[in-house]
């Protein structure tokens, strides 16, 4: 082995390696925000976080979260594009970008983002898949479109486990009931009202 070996080595393990002070705000941050519901402090911690390691996409799609918890979209959506520039192919990031532009009413880009989020969806993250069907399926009702609604949801109910096939069905109900009349939802939708 030659000395370029080690050097190359060495220079991968830094890029890898967790700065301790980083994984340690990251963590007090958690705290303030979950257990003492202070976001200020929270969000002070993450960005002591992120100036130590500009590249911790952990703090940066958590100061996303929290500014879309407290309603600041625009900044929620800066974050979570900053993590997804570090690494795009993170369904959760995707799935978080998506969720803004639902909030903003940019329902054409939040499918864009859902979309992308379906195609980076890991095993890891098949606990999500549920979650991005349900979002899917409301983003498709408000752009009013029914047919391909329908057509997805037909698609999701021979996928999924029956036990989260409530999960989507259930939360969906209430979007049809007000965008649909009761016949127009059996006849477009073909869906049982539970």
């Amino acid at each position: 082995m030659t000395i370029e070996y080690f050097k190359n080595s060495k220079i991968l393990f830094d890029d890898n390696v967790l700065n301790i002070d980083t994984e340690r705000y990251y963590r007090e941050a958690e705290d303030y925000f979950f257990y003492f519901d202070r976001a200020d402090k929270a969000i002070k911690l993450l960005k002591k976080a992120i100036k130590l390691t500009p590249y911790h996409v952990k703090s940066l799609k958590f100061l996303g979260d929290i500014y879309f918890a407290i309603g600041k979209m625009k900044k929620a959506f800066d974050y979570y594009a900053q993590a997804a520039a570090l690494k795009p192919c993170d369904a959760t990031v995707m799935s978080s970008m998506a969720t803004v532009c639902d909030a903003l009413s940019d329902f054409k880009n939040a499918l864009a983002f859902l979309d992308l989020a379906f195609e980076y969806l890991t095993i890891e993250d098949m606990r999500l898949y549920a979650q991005f069907c349900d979002l899917k399926f409301a983003l498709l009702v408000k752009m009013q479109k029914y047919a391909e609604a329908k057509k997805f949801l037909d698609t999701v109910n021979k996928r999924l486990p029956v036990e989260e096939k409530g999960l989507v069905a259930s939360v969906n109900r209430e979007i049809l009931k007000k965008k649909l009349s009761l016949k127009e939802r059996m006849d477009n939708l073909n869906i049982k009202v539970v």
